[in-house]
């Protein structure tokens, strides 16, 4: 990036700071451009998203607010509209599809939506909803949670099996914020693979460490939700036997 001022190239400079939300302080890393000649520093719309990110993410873990991407998941897992779901929680008309594009809940209206991760919970929502909807869209939902429950329970062993390989999946600073994705990890897999590398074991798991870095440094996530563990040839996924145990077998 020039400099506005000079006109000359400026320097990427990253700095140790503390950043006001909410009436809270959160220990970041600034980024800016240095101008040399005047002192005066820039930041680009990135840098100031890169800036702010590393912020919402320490608030929503401290609260246990969901994160974007957990958000439109809980969604999706019912198949309804981002305004559908908002009228199922009681919530303006937009606000749900707003909390999907990064707009921060309050903590209240963030439980709220974790608690219909539980295809119990959004039953109950549905029905505590009826007035507000046909009666043809509440048979609708109501028979949606009772085909997730039953799914949930066919699928106890699977979700069992991914809660070990992971050790968490909901995301945290040591997952990056993200939620582990095991297509993710696939495709990056695959990526280096189509580059024409020999993928011996030790150099799959640099590199999926590497980029798991790289995409938090650049955007304050993490690519695949993998969380690392260091032994005596470097960093590696955490289960990472088997996990290339359960790539391998799908």
């Amino acid at each position: 990036m020039n400099s506005p001022i000079t006109h000359k190239p400026m320097s990427l400079h990253k700095e140790a700071a503390a950043l006001p939300f909410r009436k809270e302080m959160y220990d970041v890393i600034n980024h800016f451009y240095l101008c040399e000649d005047t002192g005066e520093r820039f930041t680009t719309d990135e840098l100031d998203a890169l800036n702010t990110t590393q912020v919402y993410n320490q608030y929503r873990e401290k609260y246990g607010i969901p994160f974007p991407e957990e958000i439109r998941r809980i969604r999706e897992k019912y198949g309804v509209s981002a305004s559908k779901m908002s009228e199922i929680l009681g919530l303006g008309a937009n606000t749900y599809r707003l909390y999907e594009a990064g707009e921060m809940p309050s903590v209240s209206n963030g439980r709220l939506i974790l608690s219909v991760k539980d295809p119990e919970e959004f039953r109950r929502q549905v029905q505590a909803s009826a007035h507000m909807l046909t009666e043809k869209e509440s048979k609708k939902l109501l028979d949606i949670a009772e085909r997730v429950i039953r799914d949930e329970k066919d699928k106890y062993w699977d979700l069992l099996f991914l809660n070990n390989l992971f050790d968490n999946q909901t995301p945290n600073e040591f997952n990056g914020y993200r939620i582990p994705d095991l297509t993710k990890i696939s495709q990056v897999i695959a990526f280096y693979q189509d580059r024409g590398i020999d993928l011996f074991k030790t150099k799959l798991n640099k590199l999926l460490f590497y980029t798991d870095f790289n995409a938090f440094q650049s955007s304050g996530f993490s690519m695949t939700g993998i969380t690392y563990r260091a032994i005596q040839y470097g960093p590696v996924p955490a289960q990472y036997e088997k996990l290339l145990v359960k790539l391998g077998d799908d």
